[in-house]
């Protein structure tokens, strides 16, 4: 007869406890111990009371059942693959307990996460890293010959099997976040931000590549025993990737739905340091740019664009707009002398039109004369100082 713990009705917030038993349509579960709790739900630890084998248990707190159910389909999709050979956890079951959904897989000892934080974040050698590196790939390699991409891989989400028994012996695991190849769209946005490929946030289109990306990010994470590419801001990521890796080719650039968002800074204080004062980037186009608008991160769900936005209450952007109200008289009574940097006027005079010509004019002679100085310059030092020149091309090249 079952237990009035089996029996009582679970609300939404209350998990199952200790000597709890969990059933399924083929089994029932004990449950021994709790191994972790996020803001998902918990693990738990349970006897098989069918095989007397134990058993992971992922217990959901309040997911969707959608995303459950996706994540089920992935989990049996995946199921067709060797688990063993291809170092994939096993998926045993699923079922509901009360409000809960379910999810069985077989024990597996700890986390790579979990194997540093252990070591006191201590890297690993070269030798160890290599079967763990070996491992993923030969899973990926599994998941791309059916079609699949993890789209999560972090160092949470790779398990050791039995550290002590079997030294590096991997599974991957969680693929609550997997996704069939057929159905990414570009601009979708997919991974933990530290081992997040550029394409992903470039706005390009993408394939199971994504997943290789992380792999060298969780290499490098046994490695320096630190993530490789820092999380918190979205420029500081990019500058970081350009540093170490280089900057992604400009046809990537240029093709990226994403990509002006994360060079918008780079453009707008370079447009103030021109060092041509006729086109230096003037206030009133400065406060419309994206840098200062924000409308790049007005849609983006992000604590770095909600940051962004709170601590921009202090600068209300309807100030710069209403300056522009105030000097409109002013502005046009200087119409003929200053006009904005980017827009092309038509002139209103005869005197107008003549004072433009005669600024390009000074322009493109106050340019050709730059040249021909510089050049100047250039072949003096080449003829008379060989040595010197030399190593003033070195210092303009670096």
């Amino acid at each position: 007869m079952p237990s009035k713990k089996e029996t009582a009705p679970a609300h939404p917030e209350n998990l199952p406890e200790e000597q709890d038993i969990l059933r399924s349509k083929t089994t029932c579960y004990q449950i021994l111990d709790f191994n972790g709790e996020g803001t998902f739900g918990k693990v738990a630890i349970c006897l098989d009371l069918k095989t007397s084998k134990t058993v992971a248990i992922k217990i959901h707190k309040d997911a969707e059942d959608d995303l459950i159910e996706k994540e089920v389909a992935m989990l049996k999709a995946v199921s067709v693959l060797d688990p063993n050979k291809k170092n994939i956890v096993r998926f045993l079951d699923d079922f509901r307990y009360h409000d809960h959904s379910c999810l069985a897989f077989e024990m597996l000892d700890m986390s790579l996460w979990d194997l540093l934080k252990k070591r006191q974040w201590k890297p690993l050698s070269l030798n160890e890293i290599r079967p763990v590196a070996h491992q993923l790939l030969v899973a990926f390699e599994a998941l791309k010959s059916i079609g699949i991409m993890h789209t999560d891989l972090k160092p949470d989400n790779v398990m050791l099997v039995n550290h002590k028994d079997q030294p590096f012996k991997i599974k991957l695991i969680d693929f609550g976040l997997a996704i069939h190849t057929s159905e990414v769209e570009v601009g979708m946005m997919m991974q933990n931000e530290s081992y997040r490929a550029p394409e992903v946030n470039l706005g390009l289109p993408l394939s199971e590549s994504v997943d290789m990306w992380a792999v060298g990010c969780v290499m490098a994470f046994l490695y320096f025993g630190a993530n490789l590419f820092p999380c918190n801001c979205p420029y500081h990521w990019m500058k970081t990737v350009v540093r170490l890796v280089g900057q992604p080719g400009n046809h990537h650039i240029l093709s990226g739905l994403h990509s002006w968002a994360y060079f918008i800074w780079d453009e707008v204080y370079r447009s103030c340091l021109d060092p041509d004062h006729d086109l230096r980037i003037t206030p009133r186009e400065a406060v419309k740019h994206g840098f200062i608008t924000m409308d790049h991160l007005k849609t983006a769900a992000s604590s770095y664009s909600d940051t962004a936005i709170q601590l921009m209450a202090v600068s209300p952007l309807e100030t710069s707009e209403g300056s522009d109200n105030d000097n409109t008289n002013e502005d046009n009574s200087n119409a003929a002398l200053i006009t904005d940097h980017g827009k092309d006027s038509a002139p209103s005079s005869g005197y107008d039109a003549d004072a433009q010509d005669f600024a390009a004019e000074s322009k493109d002679l106050k340019i050709k004369t730059s040249i021909l100085f510089h050049l100047s310059i250039a072949l003096l030092m080449f003829w008379i100082l060989p040595i010197h020149f030399i190593h003033l091309s070195h210092v303009i090249c670096s």
